[in-house]
């Protein structure tokens, strides 16, 4: 009777085994990698890629990747790649401490030494010299190059250049009552966009060719004022809507007529005064407008800036005279404040805050709908201020310098191009902690601040430089 049960536990016991090695895959599925690679792909991105295995048959793997500039420790499951971003060339060990799904362990190590491509000038053009010229404007053209809009007190100019910096062409523009330039873009259908203003105080939007000539030119005005002194509508910034259209921003004391649909909003608009409100327009791709908006509190408002959101709204960058009144919701501290104004893409309210005097109206919004914001940082600093989307104050740092262009970055983050201390260039991550610091050779030229530095689509800078009445455009990536 004995034999019975003995015999039952050996055939489970067999049983069991056979389930146990069914449930491993055979050898040739369970691919063991024989190397670890380091590739560097492009820019400042470095792949470390398990070889000989695929991603079915990895389980946990350790990495310790220690460059000249930095170590990364990080773990990852099921995969054979993992990318890192550098911006310092020299040697790159990986250590990679692999678990296969077949739970066998295995250790590989490489080093190599590679060049990190850093930021650095392609090349600079001089475009002549500008006695005259007021203030300068710049934007990618549709060729890959760039096209600038030169504003002077006697003459107005544009010129195109091609990606190598060669001269296309360059118009000079014969503007009556004193019209000039305020932004450039591109336009999506080709061609360009320049928002325009005159002595007339007038809202300008202008298309020409890709290679200058007119092709519809819109204005957009309400009814001066005939008692006060300065009556007008005046344009500040042109952007490109999320819809293709364009949105003018600009600030406003006439009444409603013409163009103008939304009545003013400050009570000093109505006297002599030459009290502004803030007035947004709208226009679809052809320049025919949808709508518009008059944002203000009761005394005057002033706009230095507009940047398209995430959410496709637009943040409006002011300066506020008024207390709690009408659009106004926070009162002011001091004499005046910044005032930060979320509106959507219809033009509706969403939220304002006001910010302490010292803002300065250079912004950027990063891809998480915060916000990134200039300020002043004396005696020798340029300090920036980070905001949530709803634009509370998350923190605020500085760093060496005098003044300096906010810009996005295309791989996170964001960037700083002007006269920071020894250096031009300083990327950072999204909590403001620098990442890199280069000195990019530009020449004898000088950065200005009044002159912004733009981001291209591909991560590239254009720029101008100034050498006495002499002016140059650069092109950095």
């Amino acid at each position: 009777m004995r034999t019975f049960p003995l015999l039952l536990a050996i055939f489970v016991f067999i049983a069991a085994c056979k389930k146990k090695n069914s449930q491993v895959d055979p050898q040739h599925q369970c691919l063991t990698p024989t190397e670890v690679k380091i590739q560097h792909i492009s820019g400042q991105d470095v792949n470390f890629v398990l070889v000989g295995t695929d991603s079915t048959s990895i389980g946990k793997v350790a990495w310790t990747i220690i460059s000249d500039e930095k170590t990364v420790q990080i773990e990852t499951n099921g995969k054979t790649l993992v990318t890192q971003n550098f911006s310092k060339s020299g040697n790159f060990r990986v250590t990679a401490i692999v678990q296969t799904v077949c739970n066998k362990n295995i250790t590989l190590t490489r080093t190599e030494n590679f060049k990190i491509e850093q930021y650095q000038r392609q090349w600079i053009t001089d475009i002549g010299q500008f006695q005259d010229s007021i203030d300068y404007h710049l934007a990618e053209s549709v060729n890959g190059g760039c096209i600038a809009a030169i504003n002077g007190w006697y003459s107005k100019q544009i010129i195109s250049l091609n990606a190598t910096g060669q001269l296309l062409w360059k118009k000079s523009l014969d503007w009556e009552d004193s019209k000039y330039t305020v932004s450039i873009l591109t336009a999506g259908d080709e061609g360009y966009i320049l928002g325009t203003t005159t002595n007339s105080k007038r809202y300008g939007l202008l298309k020409i060719s890709n290679t200058g000539e007119k092709i519809w030119e819109k204005e957009f005005y309400g009814i001066p004022n005939p008692s006060m002194m300065f009556p007008g509508d005046n344009l500040r910034k042109v952007i490109s809507a999320s819809d293709g259209g364009y949105v003018l921003a600009g600030m406003s004391n006439t009444r409603v007529g013409n163009n103008k649909s939304s009545p003013q909003k400050n009570s000093a608009s109505n006297d002599t005064n030459t009290a502004y409100d803030i007035w947004i327009v709208k226009v679809d791709a052809q320049g025919n407008k949808q709508w518009d908006k008059t944002i203000g509190g009761s005394d005057a408002e002033y706009i230095s800036n507009i940047k398209v959101t995430p959410d496709g709204g637009y943040l409006l960058n002011c300066v506020s005279n008024s207390k709690i009144s009408l659009d106004k919701t926070e009162d002011i501290e001091g004499d005046y404040d910044r005032w930060l104004v979320k509106i959507n893409k219809s033009g509706d309210i969403e939220w304002d805050r006001i910010q302490p005097a010292d803002t300065y109206g250079q912004m950027i919004t990063l891809a998480d709908g915060s916000i990134i914001i200039e300020k002043q940082s004396y005696p020798t600093g340029v300090g920036y201020r980070k905001l949530n989307s709803s634009g509370r104050k998350i923190w605020e740092k500085e760093i060496q310098g005098s003044d300096a262009t906010l810009l996005p970055s295309v791989k996170g983050g964001f960037i700083m191009f002007g006269n920071l201390g020894a250096y031009n260039f300083i990327k950072f991550n999204n909590d403001g902690e620098v990442q890199d610091r280069i000195s990019i050779e530009l020449s004898e030229g000088l950065l200005r601040p009044w002159s912004p530095t733009i981001m291209t689509s591909s991560g590239g800078l254009y720029g101008f430089l100034y050498s006495g009445s002499n002016r140059s455009i650069f092109y950095v990536k």
